[in-house]
């Protein structure tokens, strides 16, 4: 099973996803990305798809676009996988 990982790309986005590592490119399966929400004029954040027009099921892209691979604090980890699954965790 791929791990659950952060990728901070040569974007500056930050994307959240399942990641297998394939030769010289990342398996990505339901990637996702934080957005930052205004709530009632209190500032947050909210997981939403990397695509919203394209299906994104599972992505490949270069590992030459990532500049760092991290692993995701345990709220952004719950809220990806409420996000993805609809399970509370």
């Amino acid at each position: 099973m791929a791990d659950l990982k952060v990728l901070k790309l040569i974007t500056n986005e930050e994307v959240i996803a399942r990641v297998k590592e394939k030769r010289d490119v990342l398996e990505l399966t339901n990637p996702m990305v934080m957005m930052q929400v205004n709530q009632g004029g209190q500032m947050g954040f909210a997981i939403v798809p990397w695509s919203m027009s394209g299906k994104c099921d599972n992505v490949e892209i270069s590992q030459s676009i990532v500049i760092a691979t991290l692993d995701p604090m345990d709220e952004v980890e719950k809220n990806y996988i409420q996000a993805t699954t609809g399970i509370t965790v």
